[in-house]
């Protein structure tokens, strides 16, 4: 965060386990072991301590990618109202954008081309989504996710993944295709 300048594009890409409680996203990280729900929960990284991570980066262009099952949690329309509006007027000031791989209830389905779906298609996306100018962005990305994973998941495993993607304000570059 002490590197950032409001100018910079800021990305975090998480992968891994994650789960949903009460309406709270967990980011299960890979070293915990379950021995109960609530040692899970004590030891994984909890929505609202990620969201405060991500208020110290002073990047006005921040995209958040979320890899993991329940991943939607973290942007679920079933939050309270308040806190809803609270992150809303937040994503408005900073710029941010989240792509999380499934609903806040889902999988986030493993096992195509060497990757989880979404993140397979979130790379493949990367060269597709591109605009006049070269660049990759944000609103482009999210729109080929949101077409390609739940297509992928159905022909698959015949269940559909649906990725929560929340883009407010203006889209913006987070890639550039590399020159041929």
């Amino acid at each position: 965060a002490a590197k950032m300048k409001p100018s910079d594009v800021f990305v975090l890409y998480l992968a891994g386990h994650g789960t949903a409680q009460d309406g709270q996203y967990y980011l299960i990280p890979w070293e915990v072991r379950y021995t109960s729900v609530e040692a899970l929960l004590q030891q994984s990284l909890n929505q609202e301590t990620l969201r405060k991570m991500l208020e110290q980066i002073p990047a006005r262009k921040t995209l958040l990618v979320l890899d993991t099952c329940s991943s939607g949690a973290f942007v679920a329309p079933g939050r309270a109202l308040g806190e809803k509006a609270a992150i809303g007027r937040l994503a408005k000031i900073t710029g941010r954008a989240i792509m999380a791989a499934s609903a806040n209830d889902q999988m986030a389905l493993e096992g195509y081309q060497g990757h989880g779906v979404f993140t397979a298609v979130f790379l493949e996306g990367l060269s597709k989504a591109v605009d006049d100018q070269g660049q990759v962005q944000v609103s482009r990305l999210a729109d080929f996710i949101g077409d390609k994973v739940p297509e992928i998941t159905r022909k698959q495993w015949n269940y559909e993944q649906t990725p929560t993607l929340e883009i407010t304000g203006r889209t913006f570059p987070i890639a550039r295709q590399p020159a041929r």
